[in-house]
């Protein structure tokens, strides 16, 4: 495999979900990535698309201006934009009319219940991107040959916040699953901890294993806080957009649900944001590992394995 993933890294943007997939199931790494197998789109990652694009709709007024939303403005928009796109995308062709009925009602009800939510809390935002993609080096040292890989991400939202006269900088992710959330303890101790900076290759398996799971423990249960930290990871390497006039990062998700709390946030003070450059140590020593394994471990057991695109071969291969 290692000529593979050799030509992967020199050819290839290396995403959020590479390294994701790998330290969640080395076994699909192997079936996406190497073999190029493609993953079937499951109804979440369809129902986050339609409500990107009527989120991006929604705040098109206020990208890149120096005005803070209109929340108001918004919620009275809700309703309009959400037919609008439906008709403009066809997306009454992908469900059958119930889905469709509840789908819609979904997607407004949560929008309308979020921007009123944030205008009660007399919460003040700017719009500073939507789905901005970002593009970092990340120095590998002659490695394999390799003098840095292309690492790149997109968030779906970047926004300017200001509270009791202070700056806070947001980047945010959107959640279909209401059951998503973040460690916000597991993020301090990951900032507050240590990274090595190099991988010690090891001649056993069980050594390769156990750097698997010790990795995914820094970043909570089913890497909770995975995302968010790499892509605040990007934004440090790539962009001086987290300037001095900010007191805090705060890397949130937003969840489509109807429930009182559709923000979860973790907070990192300025002074701290240096802490985060030991992220790029661990990217590293995971492309060390890709190239060093033995073996692509199957997961020994995980609930989300039935719903899985390459569930069928899996069973096949073990």
């Amino acid at each position: 495999h290692r000529e593979l993933i050799i030509s992967y890294l020199k050819n290839t943007q290396l995403s959020r979900s590479f390294f994701e997939t790998y330290l969640r199931c080395p076994a699909k790494f192997y079936f996406k990535y190497l073999l190029k197998i493609k993953e079937e789109e499951g109804e979440a990652a369809f129902l986050g698309k339609i409500t990107h694009k009527i989120l991006e709709e929604l705040l098109r007024p206020w990208i890149k201006t120096n005005d803070f939303i209109d929340f108001e403005e918004v919620v009275q928009k809700v309703d309009e934009t959400v037919k609008n796109v439906w008709e403009e995308m066809r997306f009454g062709e992908k469900f059958d009319p119930l889905s469709d009925l509840m789908v819609r009602m979904l997607i407004k009800g949560f929008l309308e219940k979020y921007f009123k939510a944030l205008m009660e809390r007399g919460i003040k935002r700017r719009v500073l991107g939507i789905e901005d993609e970002v593009i970092a080096d990340l120095t590998m040292g002659g490695y394999e040959g390799l003098s840095t890989v292309k690492v790149c991400g997109r968030c779906d939202l970047r926004m300017e916040e200001e509270v009791s006269g202070l700056l806070h900088y947001l980047i945010l992710d959107l959640k279909t699953s209401a059951s998503a959330s973040l460690r916000p303890n597991v993020f301090q101790k990951f900032l507050n901890g240590k990274v090595e900076e190099a991988f010690k290759l090891s001649q056993t398996s069980y050594d390769h294993r156990k750097k698997l799971e010790d990795w995914k423990s820094l970043f909570g249960s089913n890497l909770n806080n995975f995302q968010l930290t790499f892509y605040l990871w990007l934004e440090i390497e790539k962009r001086n957009l987290i300037n001095l006039g900010y007191s805090s990062v705060k890397p949130t998700l937003i969840k489509i649900t109807l429930k009182e709390n559709s923000e979860e946030s973790l907070i990192i003070h300025h002074k701290e944001l240096s802490k985060i450059n030991k992220f790029s140590n661990l990217l590293r020593q995971m492309i060390v590992h890709m190239l060093t394994t033995p073996y692509f471990y199957f997961v020994d057991k995980n609930s989300n394995c039935k719903w899985c695109s390459y569930y069928s071969i899996c069973l096949s291969y073990r």
